[in-house]
């Protein structure tokens, strides 16, 4: 009945959209809310009693399919499939969403389209549920379009503002640039393979169905990582995602930090048997240089909301990173403790500006603590958290990662960068998010009106606070990576993991196709050499754990004290740094000037296309259909001035002008006298006789 029960809490939230759409006005506020907020608490109730029963039994993976589409002789199925990576990832969304619908009562109060939003909301939870339980590349399609609609109502839910208008466009279309090259994979999977269902498609690329053609699978594992590149927000089409900050707090946290985005990292580890190690390589470089890039742009952003937005890009980063250097197990754990902490640290966001009255620059407040004290206390656990503090959940993870990074660089050399840049972006981190919280609360109020009014948010926004706060502290405790054990034949076991992190290993796959590429040549390295690599970096493991917690700390520890001496104790003047730093500071403020890039290029290039393609219709198909007319016109007033006009006209009328006349002429000898009539008969007689005497 497990399968069920999931089916069941997924359906929930399309019955709160079902319901919204059509009574939603009727419903009105709160109750449309608190209708959509019940479902959705629900569907978190069942999820965690079959999370529960899940562990407690640790049955094997379940699939449940019906058949949906017919394609040629074979039928597609439609189908769930659930194991303890859908477990986890199905509970921390229903969790996390439960506490952001709540809040957004209180947050979208007094809101004109208060039913709208929910009625947003729940289609969203519906799709985002849907991708996570979706067991074929067609169905992870469907809900992945789905979740970008949503995405797309919900940044532009405020329209009448030109800049969420056109931030719900950017978001839409850069997402449409990875999702076109995510199609071209499917079909690419598809037309080798002839099946969708992952586990299929798993099993015939294992038995061979790429052999010879190890560029194929690269090139397909590379365009359906492309999908995650644009949901993600990774580079280079991780634009979107701070202009998407004009959508409402909530929809910041449960879209742009929670679930939406980590949709794009749990692809990568659904699809991860069928990456190559040159498409895990490209994987990991495009994690390195988005997290890094994303992390020192958020050192000089002054807008709340957009601090975090490239915190978030950043730590997505992490997250492809490790799945890049293997780290399976660890990118998925950060994604499930990152989705607890960066919803708080969003709810938190909303809830200073909720209680600043609109104000989200960081610039203008200060010493909020005292006003605010319930959301200066959590958003400095979620702080604390994804800065690496030990005890704290995100300590944990990014250790797991650093030490992935470390484990694949130890024996890849060439690759030292792998490792080098999350651990300099760990000091970055530390350092500009505890820059937001002490420019936030602590540091002296640099607007007295701001001040004056801010208040704390009510008890509807700050009890979902206070949960995030909980699972923040605690959802990573009691975690152990799981050790990595060679089976041969690129298969492996994985043994010894808890908590958290060992449920999400069990789901780990147990083979690499990649591996399986060596049949087709490539890569070119030896059974024998791969054995030895991976039985040494299992000895070596542990070892690296340590040397990653001992790194990790230290650059939070850095990055922490830095914060410290230029915000709170103003040792180092932030002000002189900038003018000591201008020409970084200016490349950093103008965000690497990416925009600037694609507006000089690709926005440019696709203008001066549409301009040709006016200038082609106007003068050229136009032209054609405009000039062919003039010369029919033309034509047609000479047939008819000539061949029409004096020939058809005039033979026609002519005949009908000596009609006319014979009937006049006859007409005149129709007098209506017998007498007349006689003498004409008679007068004919006498001559038809006489012509008769004559001719005889």
């Amino acid at each position: 009945m497990m399968p069920y029960a999931f089916i069941i809490a997924w359906l929930l939230p399309l019955v709160g959209f079902v319901v919204l759409v059509f009574r939603g006005r009727r419903i009105g506020e709160p109750r449309s809310g608190y209708l959509a907020a019940g479902l959705m608490l629900t569907a978190a109730a069942i999820s965690l009693v079959g999370a529960t029963r899940w562990v407690i039994g640790h049955p094997a993976s379940l699939n449940v399919s019906t058949p949906w589409l017919r394609l040629g002789s074979q039928w597609i199925n439609f189908g769930v499939h659930i194991d303890s990576l859908t477990i986890v990832m199905f509970t921390m969304v229903t969790v996390v969403a439960s506490c952001i619908f709540i809040y957004s009562i209180g947050y979208m109060q007094g809101d004109p389209r208060f039913p709208r939003f929910f009625t947003y909301l729940s289609l969203f939870g519906f799709s985002m549920l849907g991708l996570i339980l979706a067991d074929s590349l067609i169905g992870l399609f469907i809900f992945w379009e789905l979740v970008g609609l949503c995405s797309y109502f919900l940044i532009g839910f405020w329209f009448e503002k030109t800049s969420a208008s056109n931030a719900a466009k950017k978001a839409f279309i850069v997402n449409r640039v990875g999702d076109c090259l995510f199609l071209i994979g499917i079909a690419t999977m598809l037309g080798t393979t002839g099946v969708v269902s992952l586990e299929s498609v798993f099993n015939q690329v294992r038995q061979g169905a790429f052999a010879g053609h190890g560029g194929l699978l690269t090139f397909a594992g590379i365009c359906l990582f492309f999908g995650a590149v644009g949901k993600s927000a990774q580079f280079p089409l991780h634009v979107w995602l701070p202009d998407a900050m004009e959508g409402p707090t909530p929809v910041s946290a449960l879209i742009h930090a929670a679930t939406m985005v980590a949709a794009g990292v749990y692809l990568v580890g659904r699809i991860f048997p069928l990456l190559t190690p040159t498409a895990l390589l490209f994987v990991a470089y495009i994690g390195a240089i988005t997290l890094i890039g994303s992390a020192l742009i958020a050192i000089v952003m002054t807008d709340i909301k957009r601090v975090l937005a490239y915190s978030t890009i950043s730590q997505l980063g992490y997250m492809i990173l490790a799945l890049g250097v293997g780290g399976w197990a660890a990118g998925l754990f950060h994604l499930i403790t990152h989705a607890c902490f960066k919803a708080l640290l969003f709810l938190g966001s909303g809830s200073v500006i909720h209680g600043c009255h609109g104000e989200q620059d960081i610039r203008k407040m200060g010493q909020l603590h005292r006003k605010m004290p319930i959301t200066s206390i959590t958003f400095l656990i979620a702080t604390l958290a994804i800065a690496g503090v030990p005890l704290l959940s995100g300590f944990y993870s990014k250790d797991a990662i650093l030490a992935s990074a470390l484990g694949f660089t130890w024996t890849h050399r060439v690759h030292g960068l792998l490792f080098i840049l999350p651990a300099v972006a760990a000091a970055i981190t530390a350092f500009y998010m505890l820059r937001l919280y002490l420019l936030t609360f602590w540091t002296q109020a640099r607007d007295e009106h701001v001040h004056h009014h801010a208040h704390e948010s009510p008890k509807v926004m700050w009890v979902p606070l206070a949960v995030l706060a909980v699972l923040t502290v605690f959802i990573g405790w009691g975690g152990k990576m799981p050790e990595r054990h060679s089976l041969g034949e690129g298969r492996y076991q994985y043994e010894g993991g808890r908590g958290l992190v060992g449920l999400i290993a069990e789901a780990q796959p147990q083979w690499a196709v990649s591996w399986q590429m060596q049949e087709a040549g490539h890569p070119s390295v030896s059974d024998v050499s791969r054995e030895e690599a991976d039985a040494e970096a299992a000895h070596e493991e542990h070892g690296f754990h340590l040397m990653a917690m001992a790194i990790a700390t230290s650059a939070m520890l850095a990055g922490v004290l830095m914060a410290w001496l230029v915000y709170s104790k103003e040792l180092i003047s932030a002000g002189k740094a900038t003018q000591v730093l201008a020409p970084v500071h200016k490349l950093l403020w103008n965000k690497f000037y990416f925009d600037e890039l694609y507006r000089a290029t690709f926005v440019a290039g696709i203008l001066l296309l549409a301009s040709f393609g006016k200038w082609f219709d106007r003068v050229v198909l136009d032209g054609l259909a405009d000039g062919s007319a003039r010369w029919m016109a033309r034509l047609a007033f000479f047939s008819g001035l000539t061949l029409d006009n004096r020939g058809v006209d005039g033979l026609v009328n002519g005949a009908a002008r000596l009609a006319l006349v014979g009937g006049n002429l006859v007409r005149k000898a129709q007098t209506g006298r017998v007498r007349n009539y006689i003498l004409a008969l008679t007068t004919g007689g006498a001559v038809i006789v006489l012509v008769f005497v004559w001719i005889w």
